[in-house]
């Protein structure tokens, strides 16, 4: 019997509906991959994705796994190779209905960065002091 077992509902979503017990004298054939892009930064599984159905940036953010906690989806960049064999980097809004539905082409790179990591409302005391650390200055 021929079947099909697509890797990354196995991976990504754990359906192990497709599988089959392989006997003595299959056959596993494994076709070259197909379109990639890479998604990578503030992600829950940065890597280099096969685009098979997914077309735009928020679908790759969801091959990704989703958006970390500290992720600043506002300053999403694309990176792209033109057909002039330059690259160009375009900035992208993944909060805003236009930034998801941006179309990605083989072989982009979507980077989400983290937020800057300064305190708001905040002293941060280091050296050799007491209690070194961060503190919003109030105390109970």
């Amino acid at each position: 019997m021929v079947t099909t077992l697509d890797l990354y509902d196995l991976l990504l979503r754990g359906d192990t509906s497709g599988d089959r017990q392989l006997l003595p004298g299959d056959v596993i054939f494994i076709p070259p991959i197909g379109p990639t892009v890479a998604v990578f930064g503030a992600v829950r599984r940065p890597a280099i994705y096969e685009l098979k159905y997914e077309h735009t940036a928020a679908q790759a953010v969801d091959l990704a796994g989703g958006l970390m906690p500290d992720a600043d989806a506002k300053l999403g960049q694309l990176e792209r190779i033109l057909p002039s064999r330059t690259r160009q980097m375009e900035n992208i809004d993944l909060t805003a209905a236009a930034g998801r539905l941006v179309h990605l082409d083989n072989g982009d790179r979507l980077r989400v960065p983290e937020i800057r990591p300064t305190l708001v409302n905040s002293v941060t005391l280091t050296g050799y002091v007491w209690r070194p650390g961060s503190s919003n200055g109030i105390r109970d």
